[in-house]
C-alpha cells in the first residue's frame, strides 16, 4: 500500500464531511502536479496535500488550527 493510499484510508475513516474530502481530494491532485513538474515523489507530495486539513473538523477555525 502506498503512503498516499494510507493517507487516503485515514481521510475516509476520520473525516465526515464531503465538501472537506473534495477539497483534500483537490489540494492533493495540484501538489502531485506540483511534485510532477518539480521532479519530486509525487507519492508523498500528494498524501501531505491530502492530509493538509486533516484535523480541521476537530478544530474550525483559524485560531484553534494547529
Amino acid at each position: 500500500m502506498t503512503l498516499y493510499n494510507k493517507a487516503l484510508d485515514t481521510v475516509h475513516e476520520f473525516v465526515k464531511n464531503e465538501n472537506l474530502r473534495k477539497h483534500m481530494y483537490a489540494v492533493a491532485e495540484a501538489m502531485r502536479q506540483y511534485a510532477r513538474k518539480y521532479g519530486e515523489d509525487e507519492d508523498k507530495w500528494a498524501a501531505a496535500g491530502l492530509l493538509h486539513d486533516f484535523d480541521w473538523e476537530i478544530h474550525p477555525t483559524a485560531e484553534e488550527h494547529p
